[in-house]
C-alpha cells in the first residue's frame, strides 16, 4: 500500500486583480476644513466623480475631502466603473498633505 493523497487546504488569492487593489496615494487639493477634522486611521469612502473631470474622490460623512493622485488612480477608475468598492485609510498626515491606503471592501 504505497501511496498518498495531497488535499490539504491551500489560501486562496483573488484572481480579479480589482479585488487585489492596496494603493497608497496622496489626497490632491485636499479641503482645508475637512482635513483638520481627520485622524490617522480614520476610514474615507471612496467614489468616481464624472465632472468637471473624471477623478476619484475621497470624503467623510459626506463632506469631500479630496480627489486622489497617483499612478494607479487609472486602474481604480477601471475597477470602480466596473462595480467594485473601495475604502480608503487615512495612513500619513502632515499639515495639509495626506496619505491613505486604498483597499476593496
Amino acid at each position: 500500500m504505497g501511496g498518498s493523497s495531497s488535499s490539504g487546504w491551500s489560501p486562496t488569492v483573488p484572481s480579479n486583480p480589482c479585488e487585489r487593489i492596496n494603493i497608497r496615494a496622496n489626497i490632491n487639493s485636499p479641503q482645508a476644513e475637512a482635513l483638520q477634522e481627520l485622524e490617522l486611521n480614520n476610514i474615507l469612502t471612496v467614489s468616481l466623480q464624472q465632472t468637471p473631470q473624471i477623478s476619484i474622490i475621497v470624503s467623510s460623512d459626506s463632506h469631500i475631502i479630496g480627489s486622489l493622485t497617483g499612478p494607479s488612480i487609472t486602474q481604480l477608475i477601471n475597477c470602480i466603473e466596473n462595480g467594485h468598492q473601495y475604502s480608503a485609510t487615512v495612513v500619513d498626515l502632515d499639515g495639509g498633505s495626506c496619505v491613505v491606503l486604498v483597499e476593496a471592501i
